[in-house]
């Protein structure tokens, strides 16, 4: 089967297990090759590169449980569209990318505001929408 992604494809920085392989492979790899339009991804982030930027180290990037991906779209209302249907339990919106994870349980929804504030899935609909329709007007603008 031809597979559009790999998974160095998802490798942020070095230390890098077989654990974390398996990891991107089982949970991560066969969602993401169903996805619309990826044109950014960030998976993995070692420890040590966590505490070297400063944070905490206990990023979900690092892979202690299933891992986290980032995954950027030139249409992002239609990769939150799929990501809806993916079991991702954590979505959270960046600002150009969107953070997916298993951290809990149950699904949530997050847009990045200077931290993580959980919102419903409208809001969040409504909010990629925009940041869609604000770069299409720069797009526009450049052009002109």
């Amino acid at each position: 089967m031809f597979s559009r992604f790999k998974v160095s494809d998802f490798i942020y920085t070095d230390g890098l297990t077989k654990a974390v392989v398996e990891k991107i492979e089982r949970y991560h790899l066969p969602i993401v090759e169903k996805l619309p339009a990826i044109t950014y991804i960030v998976g993995f982030r070692s420890f040590a590169h966590e505490i070297r930027q400063g944070r905490s180290g206990t990023s979900q990037h690092t892979f202690e449980g299933k891992g986290a991906v980032d995954l950027g779209s030139s249409d992002m209302v239609d990769l939150l569209d799929a990501l809806v249907e993916t079991p991702y339990t954590r979505i959270c919106m960046y600002e150009g990318f969107f953070h997916c994870d298993y951290k809990t349980s149950d699904r949530r929804y997050y847009i990045d505001r200077e931290g993580w504030d959980r919102v419903e899935l409208d809001e969040l609909k409504k909010e990629v929408y925009e940041f869609e329709r604000s770069r299409s007007v720069d797009i526009l603008y450049t052009i002109a």
